[in-house]
């Protein structure tokens, strides 16, 4: 899911259940679970911040900070919206 210019843009995750914390609803969830060209890292924060005008979806893994006060780092929850096409 890494869209950049980097050399092998992948990333795994694992299908997860949660609940929706505005509705308490069940909803399907995406978390991190590695890079494709790197050893398997469980665990880790997706999040976003801004870049040179748009926004930047980051990864933070155990352990490591993106914390810059410049670029304030937002933790943010990958779902799974289900469409019905006709």
């Amino acid at each position: 899911m890494f869209m950049t210019e980097r050399g092998d843009p992948r990333a795994v995750w694992n299908v997860v259940y949660g609940c929706n914390p505005d509705t308490d609803a069940l909803q399907v969830e995406l978390a991190f679970k590695e890079r494709a060209d790197a050893p398997p890292v469980l665990g880790g924060l997706m999040g976003v911040r801004p870049f040179n005008g748009n926004y930047d979806f980051r990864w933070k893994g155990p352990g490591t900070s993106v914390n810059d006060p410049d670029r304030p780092w937002v933790h943010v929850t990958l779902v799974v919206v289900p469409t019905v096409t006709n």
